[in-house]
């Protein structure tokens, strides 16, 4: 399986809410074999529901990326050289910050901030612009795109650039 399909088949068992027993060992074991560590002491729905808040961020930012016409996928990702960390990836690139299932906390915020951070190491231009002003945008903790170039301004939620 893919982290994709992996995704897909947690979030249906979330919402479904058959997120328990052998579906949830079966799903845990996918993410392992992707080479996400899977600690011995960690809940296997906590890390589930973890990496399902962790998805649903990447595909947030990700409409971002699609109303500015950026090319691209953002994707989860745990590198062989991520010691089992699940990170975000985009082309060739992958997020130095690791993310951890278990925290409870949205990260939607870290999301557009690593994204933001890989797509200039990527494409070495800034992503977002402010329409009005073309300065790059930085994400601030509501997490809403800023401007702060001439005049200081909130220019839309994450996964709300261009309208969406």
């Amino acid at each position: 399986m893919t982290f994709e399909e992996v995704a897909g088949e947690v979030h249906t068992a979330i919402s479904a809410g058959e997120l328990s027993g052998d579906r949830v060992v079966e799903l845990a074991v996918a993410l392992e074999g992707l080479g996400v560590a899977v600690p011995a002491d960690l809940d296997l729905r906590t890390l589930l529901t973890g990496f399902a808040r962790l998805d649903t961020s990447v595909r947030t930012v990700q409409r971002d990326l699609d109303a500015t016409a950026l090319p691209g996928r953002l994707r989860v990702c745990a590198p062989a050289w991520g010691g089992g960390w699940l990170r975000v990836g985009y082309g060739g690139q992958a997020s130095s910050t690791g993310f951890d299932p278990r925290r409870s906390a949205d990260p939607l915020a870290e999301v557009a901030d690593v994204a933001q951070e890989i797509i200039v190491e990527e494409l070495w231009t800034s992503w977002p612009l402010c329409p009005e002003h073309g300065f790059g945008l930085h994400v601030n903790n509501t997490p809403e795109w800023v401007c702060t170039g001439t005049k200081h301004h909130v220019v839309a939620a994450v996964g709300r650039l261009g309208g969406g």
